[in-house]
This record gives C-alpha cells, structure tokens and sequence, in this order.
C-alpha cells in the first residue's frame, strides 16, 4: 500500500514535469513565431533607421530585447528536456550538458543585460553621426502612443511640430514614412 502512495506520487511528479515542459516549449514556440512573423522585421528597420535619411526617425528602447530573451527561452527549453532525460537514463554525459547549459544560461543572461546598453549606445552614436539629434522626451509632441520611443530628427523645430507628431503618432514605420512623405511634400 505504501508502494502504490509512493508510485502515485512519481506518476504525478512526472505529469507534472511533462506538463511545465509542454509549457515551456509552447511558450517558446510562441515567442518563435511572433519574433519571425513581426518582430524581426521591425528589430530590422529598427537598426537600419540612422543610415535611412528619413528626415525623423524613432528608436525603441524594448526593440532589440526580445532576441536575447528567446535565446533564454530556448536554452531553458533545452535544459528541461535534458532534466528530464537524465532523471529516467541517469547518464553522466547528459550531466554535463545540463552543467554547460546552466553555464550558458549565466552566459546568456549576462549578454542580453550588457547587449540592450551596448545597442542602445551603438544606434545612438550611429544616429548622431548620421546628423540626428533626439528630440526632448517630455516637451515634444512626437511619438505620442508609444512607451519606451524617442523621436530623432535632422532638424530641432521638427521636435515641436505639431502636423509631424500627428503624423508620427505611434513610431511605427509606416508613421516614419507618412512624416518623410509629408515632409518632402513640402509641407512643413
């Protein structure tokens, strides 16, 4: 009788592994797909801005994060399925490949806090070569639906431009090529 409490009690450690491991490998897949269907492109554009020419560019404080944090994701995806597998096989080698994941992990969480201040300070001095100043956070008018989002512009008056914020509401990139066509229009 104590053999069957005992038995239930594994039966529900594993279901309940099996059920964080389905979960977690869902959520990364999850992650997959958003990163490549919209994410990428955006990280893309994102990183191309200060080279474009666009008379008002944006930058994005969140827009690089998301790479670094699916390698997390993944690594601790991997690391439960060797869990798992040493816990029946209790094979030495697969020891070790959780010991160099949990190293890479620590690696891995080191980089993606070290690479948003490394990219962050890249694209800005990429940007100010490139003549673009930033615009003031709180006494402007561009950007005005987006958090984490600061406006980069040639020209300091286009800052407090009214008809450029409107334009410009949300920083998304099709709202970065609205305000250089109107712009160019002329009618500044």
């Amino acid at each position: 009788m104590v053999k069957l409490i005992k038995d239930e009690f594994d039966d529900l450690n594993i279901a309940s592994y099996f059920i964080a491991l389905v979960s977690i490998t869902l959520f990364t897949a999850a992650i997959t797909w958003y990163l490549f269907s919209y994410e990428l492109e955006h990280i893309l554009q994102t990183l191309s801005y200060p080279y474009s020419g666009y008379p008002v560019i944006v930058y994005s404080d969140g827009s690089f994060g998301i790479l670094p944090v699916w390698l997390i994701l993944c690594t601790i995806a991997l690391l439960s399925v060797f869990r798992g597998v040493y816990e029946l096989f209790k094979k030495s080698w697969i020891k070790k490949i959780i010991h160099y994941l949990l190293i890479g992990l620590c690696a891995l969480l080191v980089l993606a806090t070290l690479s948003s201040f490394i990219h962050s300070l890249i694209w800005e001095s990429a940007a100010r070569e490139h003549g673009y100043i930033e615009c003031p956070m709180f006494d402007t008018t561009l950007v005005k639906y987006a958090k984490n989002v600061t406006a980069w512009t040639k020209e300091e008056s286009l800052c407090h431009d009214y008809q450029v914020g409107e334009a410009l509401s949300s920083g998304n990139h099709e709202d970065i090529i609205e305000t250089a066509e109107y712009l160019k229009n002329g009618n500044k």
